[in-house]
């Protein structure tokens, strides 16, 4: 069994056969005493880790749990957390009691050659672990390749579900890549699917430093309303949700009983988080004329993109964004792991 699995800072992101999964990278301690008038919440993905206890996993652990630590350094890759989210991608692919899996995910540009060796014994290997409402499941990860992040991103387009090209201009060509997570983006250059190291990079800026300025933004205008992150969230993603004028998903919240547009503040707090990424890429591929063509990616591509579409006029933001280094991790698995 292949798969490609994007563990990243805001969300992680499984693709396989038939499989696309994107929960939040969130974890937090089961309170049992949570009740609910709608029964169990079916979002909640409850894991048992030996070693490790009991775990909520994804967007329920908002909800379900007084403490939802987050990690957002490099060191990450060495916190259960992160495990966490890579065993409970794992129980996304099967409810089999024993699979054997073969497995491509990323890192950061910046700490790619420092940091591969490590997250791949990390991930290698034997795994045991309980999903609520399964027996135990054991996982074998057989084999394991890390990429820099953005070729996922690049791969996706250049081959198909099976690992063959299909795009040989974009494989031969010279490409860049833009891709905005919730911690980083990150920076590609490629000739002939071969880095330019000179033009390649990341920088410590994504879209959850709009998401503090907006929730700065919103507790001044609102005092006492206090939004959590996840709420914040759902403001960004109404945003990048819209699709005209006419559309009537604007970001909203709910103030004393009556609800307030606050598209403003949205637009406020994305404009330098643009401007920022805009100028690296400027500053990376001196203005960008050289490259054959500058694909967006990543989970803030929709609110961010179009800034950089508008700048880079050969610029376009892939399809299905948030999956898109995901789905060519999956696909480059199915090329090296082939049978």
């Amino acid at each position: 069994m292949k798969a490609g699995i994007d563990l990243g800072y805001s969300h992680w992101k499984l693709i396989a056969a038939d499989i696309a999964q994107r929960m939040p990278s969130i974890c937090g301690n089961l309170e049992r005493a949570h009740f609910s008038l709608n029964g169990r919440d079916p979002d909640a993905v409850i894991l048992t880790i030996p070693g490790d206890g009991q775990w909520i996993v994804g967007s329920a652990a908002l909800r379900l749990s007084r403490f939802t630590p987050r990690q957002e350094d490099r060191d990450w890759i060495k916190s259960q957390a992160y495990l966490r989210y890579y065993l409970a991608a794992l129980t996304e692919l099967t409810t089999a009691s024993y699979a054997e899996i073969q497995v491509v995910t990323g890192l950061p540009v910046t700490y790619f050659a420092q940091d591969q060796d490590e997250v791949i014994e990390r991930l290698s290997g034997e795994f045991r672990v309980q999903r609520e409402g399964r027996n135990w499941q054991k996982f074998k990860v057989t084999r394991i390749v890390c990429i820099p992040q953005p070729f996922g991103t690049l791969l996706s387009q250049v081959l198909d579900n099976r690992g063959r090209i299909v795009d040989n201009d974009l494989a031969t060509g010279r490409t860049g890549v833009i891709d905005v997570g919730g911690k980083t983006a990150g920076f590609l250059s490629v000739e002939d699917l071969a880095e330019i190291p000179s033009e390649t990079g990341s920088i410590d800026i994504g879209c959850w430093r709009a998401l503090t300025l907006i929730r700065d933004a919103v507790n001044d205008r609102f005092p006492g309303l206090e939004l959590a992150d996840h709420e914040i969230t759902a403001l960004v993603a109404a945003k990048s949700d819209e699709k005209d004028d006419d559309d009537k998903s604007q970001p909203t919240i709910r103030y004393y009983g009556e609800s307030y547009d606050v598209s403003d503040l949205v637009n406020e707090a994305l404009a330098p988080l643009a401007e920022q990424i805009i100028a690296e890429a400027t500053t990376r591929w001196n203005g960008g004329a050289r490259l054959d063509q500058i694909l967006v990616s990543g989970g803030g591509a929709d609110l961010i993109g179009p800034a950089i579409c508008e700048r880079f006029r050969h610029a376009r933001i892939v399809e299905d964004a948030a999956f898109a280094n995901a789905k060519g991790y999956y696909r480059y698995a199915q090329r090296i792991f082939a049978q």
